[in-house]
C-alpha cells in the first residue's frame, strides 16, 4: 500500500468510516513499514502498531487456552457431597422487625413531644395576647378616669380666676 491510500485511510479512519478490512490494513501497513514515514503519518504509526501487537498476543492468549482447555481431557466428576443444614437462630429473622418496631416507636415518640411543644408554644401565645388584651383595657380606664379629673381642675382655675378678680389689690 502507498503512502496516498494510507493516508486516505486514516482520514476515513479518522471520521470513523473505516471497515474492519481497511483497519486491519492500516495496521499491517504501519507493523510491517520499515522506512521512514512522512510526518503527517509518523503521528498515527505508534497507535497502529499498539493496535497490532494487542491483537497478535490477543490471538496468542486464545491459541494457549485452547490448547489448555479443559475439553481436551475427559470430564471429571466430583463424588456428591451432602449438604449440611445450618439453621440460624430464631432470632436472626426477628431482628429486622424489631428494628422497624423500634424506629416506629423512636417516630412516634419524636412527633408526641414536638406536638406536646407546639401546643404548650401555641397555650403560650395566648396567655401572652390575653395579658396584652387586659393591660390595653387597664391603660384605656386609666386614661378615661384622667380625662375626668381635669374638669373639676378647670372649674377650681374658674373659681381661683374669680376670687382673684373679686379681692381688693391693695390689701
Amino acid at each position: 500500500m502507498d503512502f496516498n491510500q494510507t493516508r486516505a485511510l486514516i482520514a476515513k479512519y479518522w471520521e470513523c468510516e473505516t471497515s474492519l478490512q481497511e483497519e486491519a490494513q492500516l495496521r499491517e501497513f504501519f507493523s510491517t513499514y520499515k522506512g521512514e514515514l512522512p510526518g503527517d503519518l509518523q503521528e498515527a504509526a505508534p497507535m497502529f502498531q499498539y493496535f497490532q501487537q494487542e491483537s497478535q498476543a490477543e490471538t496468542a492468549a486464545i491459541a494457549a487456552l485452547i490448547a489448555d482447555g479443559p475439553w481436551e481431557s475427559p470430564i471429571e466428576t466430583k463424588p456428591a457431597t451432602k449438604v449440611v443444614s445450618m439453621r440460624k437462630p430464631f432470632y436472626t429473622g426477628w431482628m429486622r422487625y424489631a428494628a422497624v418496631v423500634m424506629m416506629t416507636v423512636g417516630l412516634g415518640y419524636s412527633v408526641q413531644q414536638f406536638n406536646d411543644k407546639y401546643q404548650e408554644e401555641v397555650k403560650l401565645n395566648a396567655e401572652v395576647h390575653e395579658a396584652f388584651e387586659e393591660t390595653q383595657r387597664a391603660l384605656l380606664l386609666l386614661s378615661k378616669n384622667l380625662n375626668k379629673g381635669t374638669k373639676p381642675m378647670e372649674n377650681l382655675s374658674k373659681i381661683n380666676a374669680a376670687t382673684d378678680a373679686v379681692k381688693p389689690s391693695n390689701f
